[in-house]
């Protein structure tokens, strides 16, 4: 029988000859390593578990870190939303952040029926020891993973055993997922339901008056990629001190960094505005619902899900032309940037290898200044960038994606109900047959 390595790990510590002073270094020192040990025993513990045969149907389930304050948590939030606007009540479960010694999530330990994971790689060990064997027993389980560059690093390929399904929110993501797992990748587009207050109302709950220029983004997701200094530098060069236009940036985690936050505030004009302070999530749709222009010159996106928001709300959107974003982002829904790309530089290491985007910034900034000077264009490729969302990133959209493999696994009366509503336009939509579910070829053959 093998000897397991967290029981094993608990009775050397407890025969460790150091006081409390001493455990809490030695805790530090190879806290670590103990971690890496735990999540490889639950990583083969559940891969065995999926390999089972036989499925229990059940409610659909969502497992996400729903109280955390990043774009992966908000997608679960819209994918939750999004079922309920076609009438399915999914069971969600709050795995807060990953952390050592936290037990089994809160919530109804019934086994089967199908879920929806959303996190990254390198969580689904930690992830499915949060959610117990007992509540994946007899389930399909679905992965959603959302990385933003060409390649996937090689730790995330250890974890693909660990869903019957893979699923991706964007064509780029579900080709770097597919070039490094030997698996189907099925493109799902997080759903877009959530209201947006009117642009007027938002304009005179935040006292916008000026023509306002807004870029949103996390610290935590890399500001090397997210690129708020390019933005910055494409605004100057617009309107320059422009006392009758306003840049709010408004950015998550920034006190996290301090240095570099402050290297922004350098670079801006006095028509910058950086807002550091979490707001509730009604305050940000009202702050994209009133922004004359949302624009990221983001090096790369997995999905780009402020983008999305925007175009739902009917904000005029300035992009780069690159990655996730090229799914709904064209001349006809918004302004693309063209770009060159370059080699990953990023001081945060969150990503060391690859390329990305460099945005142009001289045609940014004349983008800018003709949605400024000529308002009924930006706001009829507003108009269509809605119907576009409207079409493309519906709940309905996202329900049909998951297809059958999904739908078998969950109570008959459910499935009917989806079933029903997917007869209606007859399937998949054609921009989504395309690379819908990624076939993956070995070595040359990709």
């Amino acid at each position: 029988m093998p000897i397991r390595l967290t029981a094993a790990s608990r009775a050397l510590w407890r025969r460790l000859p150091v006081g409390e002073a001493g455990r809490e270094g030695v805790r530090q020192a190879i806290g670590p390593l103990l971690w890496r040990l735990r999540m490889a025993e639950e990583r083969r513990r559940f891969a065995t578990l999926i390999r089972q045969t036989g499925r229990i149907p059940g409610p659909v389930r969502i497992a996400a870190m729903f109280s955390a304050a990043h774009g992966i948590a908000s997608s679960a939030v819209h994918i939750a939303n999004g079922l309920r606007s076609l009438g399915i009540e999914p069971e969600l479960y709050d795995l807060g952040e990953p952390a050592p010694g936290m037990g089994l999530a809160s919530g109804s330990v019934e086994p089967g029926g199908a879920w929806i994971i959303v996190v990254n790689a390198p969580e689904m060990p930690w992830a499915l020891a949060r959610l117990g064997a007992q509540r994946l027993s007899g389930a399909h389980i679905c992965a959603l993973w959302v990385y933003e560059l060409e390649e996937l690093p090689s730790g995330w390929r250890n974890e693909r055993g660990l869903a019957h399904q893979l699923l991706a929110p964007s064509h780029f993501a579900a080709d770097a997922i597919s070039r490094s797992v030997s698996k189907t990748v099925t493109v799902t587009p997080f759903p877009m339901s959530m209201p947006f207050p009117d642009r007027r109302s938002a304009r005179q709950a935040l006292g916008l008056h000026e023509f306002t220029v807004v870029t949103m983004f996390d610290m935590r997701s890399s500001a090397a990629r997210k690129n708020p200094k390019a933005t910055i530098d494409a605004f100057k060069k617009a309107f320059g001190d422009d006392a009758g236009v306003k840049l709010i940036v408004k950015m998550q985690n920034g006190g996290e960094h301090p240095a570099m936050v402050e290297q922004l505030r350098r670079s801006a004009g006095p028509n910058v505005e950086f807002i550091t302070a979490r707001w509730p999530l009604e305050n940000v749709h009202a702050l994209i619902s009133g922004a004359d222009v949302l624009i990221t010159l983001h090096r790369s996106e997995g999905f780009g899900l402020t983008v999305a928001e925007a175009m739902q709300a009917g904000t005029p959107v300035v992009a780069t032309d690159w990655s996730a974003t090229t799914d709904f982002v064209d001349a006809k829904t918004g302004w693309p940037v063209p770009y060159s790309l370059i080699e990953v530089d990023d001081p945060q290491r969150i990503y060391t290898q690859g390329r990305w985007a460099d945005a142009d910034t001289d045609v940014a900034a004349a983008m800018l200044r003709r949605i400024r000077c000529e308002p009924a264009v930006a706001i009829s490729r507003a108009e269509v960038a809605r119907h576009r969302v409207a079409q493309r990133l519906a709940p309905i959209c996202f329900a049909r994606s998951l297809g059958d493999r999904f739908w078998d696994n969950v109570y008959d009366d459910l499935a009917s109900r989806v079933r029903g509503e997917l007869s209606v336009g007859g399937g998949l939509p054609k921009w989504m047959r395309r690379n819908h579910e990624v076939r993956i070829l070995k070595g040359a053959e990709i």
